[in-house]
């Protein structure tokens, strides 16, 4: 019968790396900034493409007739001709805080109104402007994957 044997400084080294790995593990700062990266993409393509990606490809609810005129011909020359849904001054499409904990990773407009197109609100149609966790599922496991392979190198 073999044995194999360990010294006490073989052990500590072991001990060693194995804590400096899960320091690694528990510390999800550059996951979370990462992942509030793909959070920021989706939200900006969701724009560009006036809802494509909130509702799996059918895109917001147009415009009303009446809005489209009131623009072209509006007194306001900033908004002359501009068309795009939710983004007249752009606010609502770049104005975003990030926000994360150690547990947590969260995207918040900086806009009151925000939550009323996403969710839809008496007279005002839903156009949703931020992703639903399916729709970025598979990008975020990617995030958090990588993140433990490099903490367990």
């Amino acid at each position: 019968m073999s044995l194999i044997s360990m010294t006490g400084p073989t052990i500590q080294a072991i001990l060693g790396r194995t804590r400096t790995r899960l320091l690694k593990l528990r510390d999800l700062r550059s996951a979370h900034a990462r992942s509030m990266l793909v959070i920021e993409k989706w939200i900006l393509k969701n724009f560009e493409t006036e809802g494509e990606l909130a509702t799996d490809g059918a895109r917001w609810v147009p415009l009303k007739q009446a809005t489209i005129e009131r623009r072209r011909h509006g007194k306001n020359k900033a908004l002359a001709g501009k068309v795009m849904i939710l983004q007249d001054r752009g606010y609502l499409k770049t104005h975003w805080k990030p926000f994360y904990s150690p547990w947590k990773v969260a995207y918040q407009s900086m806009e009151d109104y925000g939550i009323y197109h996403d969710k839809g609100s008496g007279r005002l149609p839903q156009r949703r402007i931020i992703p639903r966790q399916y729709q970025v599922r598979a990008a975020l496991r990617k995030v958090y994957l990588k993140h433990v392979q490099e903490a367990l190198k």
